[in-house]
């Protein structure tokens, strides 16, 4: 019995055998005519003119977000791979290279266009918010469009590092116990040691003021966010 646990456990993280997104459910997909690529990760800036060129070979982009399983990154590799292979039967060897170019071209028009904000959180200051004994002033970032990337990059706590995403108000009423349970995370990204450091991606998110909030075993806390947009 543990034996035959063992190897589901096994066949669920090696090929994402009990997630939504594998090679079994791929060949289903494909019988039923419902041909589409998985990507993990946020919606892209340039999702319309992604989708609209995948839909221009009968396919759709499907987006399945950050916080994902080994098992279903696994998986998603196989889907993929099982419908590039169904493409590449239906429009000859070489298309799928072919059509990476093309998203190129879509991503090198949408950089010319974009600026990239990447803002660095320092060890210290991380420290200094936890403690309170440092400047923890808070960070403003001030972009020209809504759409310029923006990017935080966080220091490595531990052996385990989570970085949550809150509202100022959500983070507030929880604080104050109101609700009791967490709030839903904007976003959030965990890192385990040897995988680099935790990052968010702020892109398009509103203006407002923010909580990034940090757990782990040697580093912890928050600090106060601003995200203005100089031109709307």
């Amino acid at each position: 019995m543990l034996l035959l646990s063992g190897l589901c456990f096994g066949a669920h993280v090696a090929f994402g055998l009990f997630t939504p997104f594998n090679v079994w459910t791929a060949q289903q997909d494909i019988k039923n005519g419902k041909i589409q690529l998985v990507e993990i990760g946020v919606l892209p800036l340039n999702y319309e003119q992604k989708q609209w060129l995948a839909n221009s070979y009968g396919f759709d982009f499907y987006y399945f977000g950050c916080n994902v399983s080994t098992g279903i990154i696994n998986g998603t590799k196989y889907f993929n791979k099982a419908m590039v292979d169904h493409l590449e039967n239906k429009f000859g060897v070489g298309w799928w290279t072919k059509f990476q170019h093309q998203l190129d071209s879509i991503d090198n028009a949408s950089a010319a266009n974009h600026h990239k904000i990447v803002y660095t959180v320092t060890f210290d200051y991380m420290q200094g918010c936890e403690t309170g004994k440092g400047d923890c002033v808070p960070i403003t970032l001030s972009r020209q469009s809504i759409n310029d990337s923006v990017i935080v990059i966080f220091p490595i706590g531990g052996t385990q590092t989570d970085i949550y995403l809150y509202t100022e108000n959500d983070f507030k009423k929880w604080m104050d116990g109101k609700p009791r349970d967490v709030p839903k995370a904007l976003r959030h990204d965990q890192k385990f040691t040897g995988q680099g450091n935790p990052t968010l991606d702020l892109t398009r998110l509103p203006d407002g003021t923010y909580i990034p909030y940090m757990f782990a075993c040697g580093l912890g806390g928050g600090f106060t966010l601003n995200i203005t947009t100089t031109s709307k």
